[in-house]
């Protein structure tokens, strides 16, 4: 049996790595990654704390020394002092989606569409970083809903995943009124036809509407998904 109490933990030492290697029976992965990135999340920022005491010269070689890194000890140092000040509760989590297996004994992540979809995440989160308006483009502020305008059951679930590995925030993924959708469509309330359209790119979405009155509580953006999306791009 395991208890965890709720709120905020401190754990160190062998507690915080049985947290780390814990696995529930039908644990889904999303839960166990999302654990994983707390603990790196905590790590780095404990060493950003305690830069200044890890750096030390009576004490830098013992730490190096318990690491497996291909970074060199001059290079480790700078990040440390780098770690002193990022801001930790900002970073941008990402989880890489894909199918397990068990390879001559090992278990494999075997990412969806041979990677593509990992390089596209990482080239939207670095424009995004780059966009004075960063805020709303990563770390789940722009909020998404997704609706699926087909008969195919768990289409819009499937997507939902798809735009959480892109750092999107998903309000909702259900089937919409309508399951005789022709085109792809995306409702736009955010005021801002940037945004929208860095959206529509990553499915090759042609139809946007802008909507100015936005429901209280509704998304930012709506998603209605058509007969011409294949589950990945819109043809």
């Amino acid at each position: 049996m395991t208890l965890i109490p709720s709120g905020n933990l401190v754990l160190d030492g062998s507690k915080a790595r049985d947290y780390l290697v814990h696995q529930d029976d039908g644990e889904e992965m999303a839960d166990r990654s999302a654990r994983h990135q707390k603990i790196v999340q905590s790590l780095m920022r404990r060493w950003g704390e305690s830069q200044a005491f890890l750096t030390h010269d009576d004490v830098f070689p013992l730490f190096f020394s318990t690491m497996k890194t291909n970074l060199e000890d001059v290079s480790l140092k700078t990040f440390l002092k780098t770690a002193e000040g990022a801001d930790w509760e900002r970073v941008v989590l990402q989880r890489v989606l894909g199918t397990e297996r068990v390879v001559d004994g090992k278990h494999l992540l075997f990412p969806h569409y041979n990677g593509t979809l990992l390089l596209e995440t990482v080239r939207q989160v670095l424009e995004g970083l780059a966009n004075k308006d960063a805020d709303q483009l990563v770390n789940g502020t722009l909020t998404v809903e997704i609706l699926n305008g087909t008969t195919r059951a768990g289409l819009a679930t499937r997507t939902a995943s798809l735009f959480r590995n892109f750092g999107y925030e998903i309000l909702s993924a259900k089937n919409a009124d309508n399951t005789s959708q022709a085109e792809t469509t995306i409702i736009d309330r955010t005021g801002n036809p940037d945004q929208a359209q860095k959206l529509a790119d990553l499915i090759r979405c042609g139809k946007i509407i802008a909507q100015a009155d936005a429901p209280a509580g509704s998304a930012m953006i709506t998603i209605i998904l058509g007969k011409d999306f294949d589950g990945r791009y819109v043809h």
